[in-house]
């Protein structure tokens, strides 16, 4: 039922994949919905960009937006097939990393293929793991470091 109520709000190229599939198929909303959507299926650096270039549009309500942006993320997410939370971290940090590459250093990288950039990505993470705890105590030193040369040998002597 639902999916002849959606044909006539098909645009050209949606209704002509829904002709295209089997007949006994035509009627499941599903399966017009999963068709559909794997026609017009957009690659993840279009969602990428998408998802970054979204405004909120003028009478658009916050919570709209939101499940716009949502909904963006979700399908870039997908479309990179991210399933843990770890795999969301290194696909943030592969993302930031890739944007501050030179161009021709970028394309060679995606030319020897993503494995590269995810191994320097997890290098990154474990390096940011491994120095993390240590950030604190480097700048308590520091402030020691400042504070003694502040006092300093001939500031000491000058008060004696």
């Amino acid at each position: 039922m639902q999916a002849a109520l959606i044909q006539p709000y098909l645009n050209e190229k949606s209704r002509s994949v829904v002709s295209r599939m089997n007949p006994d198929l035509c009627d499941d909303y599903n399966s017009v919905h999963d068709v559909i959507l794997r026609e017009h299926r957009l690659t993840s650096c279009a969602y990428l960009e998408l998802f970054n270039k979204l405004t909120r549009a003028q009478g658009e309500t916050t919570v709209m937006y939101c499940a716009r942006l949502k909904s963006l993320l979700s399908m870039y997410v997908e479309s990179r097939k991210v399933s843990t939370f770890d795999d969301m971290m290194s696909l943030i940090v592969c993302e930031r990393i890739k944007s501050t590459l030179s161009e021709n250093c970028l394309r060679h990288v995606l030319s020897v293929g993503p494995t590269i950039l995810a191994t320097l990505t997890d290098r990154v993470l474990v390096l940011s793991a491994v120095v993390a705890p240590h950030l604190e105590e480097a700048r308590q030193v520091t402030a020691v470091q400042v504070k003694a040369w502040e006092v300093g040998p001939h500031n000491l002597l000058s008060r004696s």
